[in-house]
């Protein structure tokens, strides 16, 4: 079975970035994902400047496993189409990742959703870091670009605090997988432990010592959620790695997902580490 995990972090480790745990080069990532059987990667943006996009586009010349990237532009600009197209050009280039629909005015809100437009026409892909309860503004794009994939990152931000179902994701996220091309990666799970409300610790040096459940059974409801919501078409694996790192590894991440999905089967589980996100992302034959 192929494996694609469709969100990491890299970066150049002497590039201040204090967002990430650690800052390492693909050399290092496979180091910890070959021994889960992963091929390759889509990575993700993280600082948000468009001189990563040049980065990780050369870098992946001479690194088979990035698979695609997922970059960053500015959405609210007029330059964006001609942006756009310089970088797709290259295959390798999947499509944008955004954290906010704070449009501030019709006018800057206008001239993204005409730029959701281009994104759609180069058959581009649009990663959304939002909190569940953003979600429901998704509606907007889906309307004025309908064939653009929307793929929501870490089940929305899912709150995992308690086994229970927090009934405001649970709708929105219903909500927006009514649109056919919305998709959610099935990811970041050991860290949505710490979304608050939450009884564990939240602090970064108390996490290492009070560590989430490794058990996949505790979050077996989470995933049977999205797993209603998306069916075996419309989700994906990732990771977040190197961000797990703050609660657990790589291997107690994708053993989560192990668990759940290859008990339905070869078909499905092809669906959700490979086939799903091939269509997505468009990943360039290496």
């Amino acid at each position: 079975m192929t494996i694609i995990d469709t969100h990491v972090h890299i970066h150049e480790p002497d590039v201040p970035n204090h967002r990430l745990v650690r800052r390492l080069m693909p050399a290092a990532l496979k180091e910890i994902v070959r021994p889960e059987g992963v091929d390759g990667v889509i990575v993700v943006e993280a600082r948000q400047d468009i001189s990563e996009n040049d980065w990780v586009l050369e870098l992946s010349e001479t690194e088979p496993l990035i698979a695609g990237y997922v970059g960053t532009l500015d959405v609210y600009s007029e330059n964006f189409s001609l942006d756009l197209a310089h970088y797709a050009t290259n295959p390798v280039f999947s499509g944008i990742r955004i954290h906010t629909l704070s449009h501030s005015g019709h006018a800057r809100e206008n001239i993204f959703l005409g730029n959701m437009g281009h994104l759609q026409t180069a058959q581009r892909s649009l990663d959304l870091h939002l909190d569940y309860w953003n979600l429901p503004l998704t509606d907007q794009i889906a309307r004025a670009a309908p064939e653009l994939p929307l793929v929501a990152n870490h089940m929305g931000q899912v709150p995992l605090a308690r086994r229970s179902i927090d009934s405001e994701w649970l709708n929105n996220i219903r909500r927006f997988a009514q649109h056919p091309r919305a998709f959610m990666k099935v990811s970041a799970l050991l860290q949505m432990v710490y979304r608050q409300p939450s009884p564990w610790s939240r602090s970064f040096t108390e996490k290492r010592t009070v560590l989430p459940p490794h058990d996949p059974e505790y979050y077996r409801a989470a995933i049977d959620v999205v797993w209603n919501a998306f069916g075996e078409d419309r989700l994906l694996y990732a990771s977040n790695w190197p961000q797990i790192e703050h609660v657990g590894d790589y291997s107690d991440e994708i053993a989560i997902t192990k668990t759940y999905f290859e008990r339905m089967g070869s078909d499905i589980a092809d669906k959700f580490y490979f086939s799903n996100a091939k269509s997505v992302y468009h990943m360039a034959t290496r």
